[in-house]
């Protein structure tokens, strides 16, 4: 490109109300060998050296392109755009702020392009004349801008892409909306009111009758209970009739919460509490048991031992006596190999299963009418709670106090 010594369309005409002050004159001449051009247009090397170059049409052309940009005529009169052209257009970062004070606001999706005039102008107006911008790089720049840009039809495909998603997105919103009410109808309908809090609950624990407790009381009152269990012993004989499982809470009902539903409304470590008094409960109802098959073999055998005694005749010998009795403590001594006997009076055999600490349940109530269990010698009332304490049986069946 050759540079000219004309305007090049770079002149400016004022209106006719221009004001006052403002020169009509676009083009000035210093003399027949001075610079030629529009006042405001010409850099400042062409202006001290009086020698025009590709440069210098370069600068002119920035000037436009800022202008373009900021939205305001550079003139004579006009000089708050180029206050100092050495100073103010010296880098890209003042060319920004001088336009961001003054261009007009660009609509939405157009920023970008005063970004670009904006660069533009910079690279052509720079006081360091080596450092501008060529017009072929310039004309380049802006063809491969224009072939990077979006066509007609592409624009009008975004748009349309950008309508189908913005109606995917209301139509999932709706859908959304609309499981979320069915959610919240259906935990409304699921909702029962606690007998203790009397409060609309979803989460808790029912039983057979559907009498309903929620997870919050039921965890209080399943802590509750277990502490009152430590101290009431008709509670605590109660709750064994039942099992281990907690009561329900309505007075009226005899029904008992299935631990399915316990587990699923108690915390767990509270549960955890709750099973081992469930075992506490098994464990005594099976030392119950044992002692009552116990007790009951025990009788059994003394029976058979007194009428075989009353069948026998006084003439019987005691030889036939001692072999019956010999064989009856062989039968018990294989029966029960870790039976004991009383180490005060020698009363054998005294049989225990399960649980050696004798004191646990020593005079408690059997329950039914049944009386106390007593784990004292029948013969002599000895009685330690260490089952170390009693002797081994030595196999021969003592019934009473020796003499």
């Amino acid at each position: 490109m050759s540079p000219k010594l004309i305007d090049c369309g770079l002149s400016r005409f004022l209106p006719e109300d221009q004001p006052q002050g403002q020169s009509r004159k676009t083009l000035l001449g210093t003399g027949g060998l001075g610079a030629l051009g529009t006042p405001g247009y010409m850099c400042s090397a062409y202006i001290r050296t009086n020698k025009f170059r590709e440069a210098s049409e370069v600068y002119s052309f920035g000037v436009t392109v800022l202008e373009i940009v900021i939205g305001q005529i550079q003139s004579e009169a006009i000089s708050e755009l180029l206050e100092d052209p050495e100073t103010l257009l010296a880098d890209y970062v003042s060319i920004s702020k001088k336009c961001r004070d003054h261009r007009p606001v660009f609509e939405d999706g157009y920023v970008h392009i005063a970004d670009l005039l904006t660069k533009l102008a910079a690279s052509s107006v720079s006081h360091i004349v080596s450092k501008r911008i060529s017009m072929t790089a310039a004309m380049r720049c802006a063809m491969e801008a224009a072939s990077q840009a979006p066509t007609a039809n592409e624009i009008q495909a975004m748009r349309d892409e950008v309508e189908r998603l913005a109606d995917e997105i209301k139509e999932l919103r709706a859908l959304s909306e609309e499981a979320e009410g069915r959610r919240l109808a259906a935990q409304q309908a699921a909702q029962r009111r606690c007998l203790v809090c009397y409060e609309e609950q979803v989460e808790g624990m029912a039983c057979a009758m559907g009498h309903f407790m929620c997870k919050e009381c039921a965890a209080g009152q399943t802590r509750g209970l277990l502490e009152r269990l430590q101290l009431d012993e008709s509670l605590l004989e109660e709750h064994r009739s039942h099992g281990g499982h907690m009561k329900c809470v309505d007075p009226a009902c005899r029904e008992t919460y299935d631990d399915s539903s316990v587990a699923r409304a108690l915390p767990s470590e509270i549960f955890a509490l709750y099973r081992a008094s469930q075992d506490t409960v098994i464990e005594h109802r099976m030392w119950m048991d044992l002692q009552a098959q116990f007790q009951e073999q025990v009788t059994h055998m003394q029976r058979q031992f007194e009428l075989q005694e009353g069948r026998r005749s006084s003439q019987a010998s005691a030889e036939v006596a001692a072999r019956e009795e010999t064989a009856t403590a062989e039968f018990l001594r294989r029966q029960y190999p870790n039976a004991r006997m009383c180490p005060r009076c020698r009363h054998g055999p005294v049989i225990n299963e399960n649980c050696y600490d004798l004191q646990a349940h020593h005079g408690e109530e059997r329950g039914a009418g049944r009386g106390r269990i007593s784990n004292a010698c029948p013969g002599c009332d000895f009685f330690s709670r260490e089952w170390s304490h009693w002797d081994p049986w030595d196999g021969v069946m003592h019934t009473g106090p020796r003499g």
